[in-house]
């Protein structure tokens, strides 16, 4: 099998790497951060053969402008300048012993086009709902809060480019339920759609290396929150939710960058004593702010697999999940943690309030989640079902 990865920002992807090494699979690459590399992996060797001055220099014009202009930024603009570029460099270097190329969707549509043109298979990686479902929640998102566009909406040219990408892979691999589902909701035939969940390193996100009997000592319950401070993430509901609820039971700790366009509503939360903003951490602190709480909410608008969420789990953490975050399917509701409705601020806090009054059912919860990722959600399962899909549709 010759495969090619046309590897895009996921951090899935350098996982679905070790995993194709680890099981002996020989691959082509194409990767362009922190610089442009199309090279090949072969057993242990990693052997890089082509690189890009061109596009080195492109991109620091591009981001150092972006930086310098604001305006540039909204709906991810520099985007259009950047990506296009990495996708032809790489096309012009697909050969035609590529039997089928993976890519990664926004950065893949001349890639995908070129497979075609050599008679190959071309499968699409979509890691977030299809782009109508993800433009039209956010816009619903800045006008319930009056932001004006979000920085996670994409300009008019990159909506296109991501549709045309749809329409020309053969196959698209979707991570959840609600990504899926959003396929199917906007005319994609579901015949199309390969479902392959992600996997995290069990191994690092381990209760088992931290005194939980001593860190969750107490009355009151400790929630995390992982992830970009941001209106996308809905971290303006878990903030209402929290902010209404007695500070002798209950600490919130928010662990990630506060985003530009969401920092005028951080403002009105900061008098919140048990509101903390931790900012952002290394991997092995947030692994240990993961083990050391009682529950975690992830309460985006829309997400494909919170990757957060299957390492809380991992942890040791039950995690309330909206139906968009990417829990439908991973989490048994009530069970090893809960799912609720999107922009709902009341649901967030029941489930919380029951936390407080069941603390001793929480770990309980806790390890049945994290049988739940050893099962079915370590790096191993993903890689090797990814191998599994692959060849069949090879064959």
């Amino acid at each position: 099998m010759k495969l090619h990865l046309h590897i895009g920002p996921g951090h899935h992807e350098k996982i679905l790497m070790e995993q194709l090494q680890k099981n002996e699979v020989s691959f082509s690459y194409s990767n362009y951060y922190p610089k442009y590399q199309f090279g090949t992996v072969e057993g242990n060797v990693d052997q890089v053969l082509h690189a890009s001055k061109t596009y080195e220099i492109v991109k620091y014009l591009t981001w150092g402008i972006s930086n310098k202009f604001k305006s540039l930024r909204k709906q991810n603009k520099h985007y259009m300048v950047t990506y296009p570029l990495y996708d032809k460099l790489t096309a012009n270097l697909l050969v035609d012993d590529t039997a089928l190329a993976f890519c990664w969707a926004q950065v893949s549509l001349h890639t995908i086009k070129k497979a075609k043109r050599l008679g190959k298979m071309a499968v699409l990686d979509y890691p977030i709902p299809h782009i109508g479902t993800w433009m039209n929640l956010l816009e619903e998102e800045a006008a319930l809060n009056k932001t004006g566009a979000l920085h996670s909406q994409f300009s008019p040219g990159m909506v296109d480019r991501m549709i045309k990408e749809i329409e020309c892979a053969d196959y698209i691999s979707v991570p959840s339920e609600f990504v899926k589902n959003s396929f199917i909701d906007n005319g994609v035939d579901e015949s199309k759609l390969i479902f392959n969940p992600y996997g995290i390193d069990s191994g690092h996100f381990n209760p088992h290396h931290y005194n939980l009997e001593e860190a969750r000592a107490g009355k009151k319950i400790k929630v995390v929150f992982v992830g970009s401070i941001e209106f996308r993430k809905g971290v303006q509901y878990l903030l209402d939710a929290i902010s209404a609820m007695n500070p002798d039971s209950i600490t919130l700790h928010l662990i990630g960058t506060v985003h530009e366009d969401f920092r005028a509503l951080q403002e009105k939360y900061k008098q919140h004593a048990h509101i903390k903003w931790i900012g952002q951490l290394g991997r092995p602190q947030v692994a240990e702010e993961m083990a050391t709480a009682d529950v975690m909410v992830m309460p985006s608008i829309l997400e494909g697999l919170s990757l957060t969420i299957l390492e809380c789990m991992a942890s040791g953490t039950p995690v309330i999940s909206t139906t968009n975050a990417g829990g439908l399917g991973v989490i048994t509701d009530e069970e090893d943690g809960w799912i609720i409705p999107i922009r709902n601020a009341e649901a967030i806090r029941t489930r919380l309030e029951w936390c407080i009054n069941n603390k001793e059912t929480l770990a309980e919860m806790g390890q049945l989640a994290r049988e739940k990722i050893l099962s079915n959600y370590d790096h191993k399962h993903y890689g090797q079902r990814f191998i599994n899909k692959v060849y069949s549709l090879i064959n």
